[in-house]
């Protein structure tokens, strides 16, 4: 979900990585929506192009909403058509999530009230303010209470969207769909690149507050 003046890397980040691991195993097919379809101003200035307008797109049937944050939001909460459409998408969806300030717009649609959030610092105290009813903690660079998840900083959105792919597939079949041919392959490849282990990889991803 964009708008007019949202932060470009909001979305960039998270999307890259949902369609790369669309590309890898399937499941997603990612959508970017706005207030209305075509050419969307980011907040420096970047032209992207919206394939949906919330008139067009049915909202029953997301898997995982993603509203990014930027300059913008402050004008964006305020269309109630907008987060009319957010409230109904995010009622069905499997996962609720945000970039940044992009919490903001889950807030005004009403469906995170009660919820423990996080968001950017400089918009902590914005956020407690203007809604009371959540539990603002800036500290986690995401975090997560059942189906909705929060992230705080530009970069903390692409590692809240790794969180939601790295699965639980053992070892093994990561290795064989991966064509690896060994675990042992596939550990000496993740030291040699990465200087950790391929369970410390998953684990670190998986370093995340998470709430009941």
């Amino acid at each position: 979900m964009i708008f007019d003046g949202f932060q470009a890397l909001d979305l960039a980040g998270p999307h890259e990585v949902f369609q790369y691991a669309g590309t890898l195993a399937g499941g997603y097919d990612c959508q970017v929506l706005a207030p209305a379809a075509g050419p969307v101003r980011s907040s420096s200035g970047l032209p992207v192009h919206a394939g949906h307008g919330v008139a067009d797109l049915d909202p029953e049937g997301i898997d995982t909403l993603v509203a990014v944050g930027g300059d913008g939001v402050d004008q964006a909460v305020k269309d109630s058509t907008l987060t009319g459409w957010i409230a109904v998408a995010g009622q069905s969806a499997r996962r609720v999530t945000s970039a940044c300030s992009g919490v903001f717009l889950l807030a005004a649609s009403g469906l995170i009230e009660g919820r423990r959030v996080t968001t950017h610092w400089t918009r902590a105290k914005q956020l407690a303010r203007q809604h009371p009813g959540l539990r603002v903690d800036c500290d986690p660079i995401f975090l997560r209470d059942g189906r909705v998840w929060t992230s705080a900083g530009v970069t903390a959105g692409m590692d809240l969207a790794l969180a939601l792919v790295d699965g639980d597939d053992p070892v093994e079949a990561v290795v064989h769909r991966c064509g690896f041919g060994t675990a042992e392959t596939l550990r000496r490849c993740f030291h040699r690149h990465l200087g950790i282990a391929p369970s410390e990889y998953r684990d670190r991803f998986r370093s995340i507050k998470e709430y009941a």
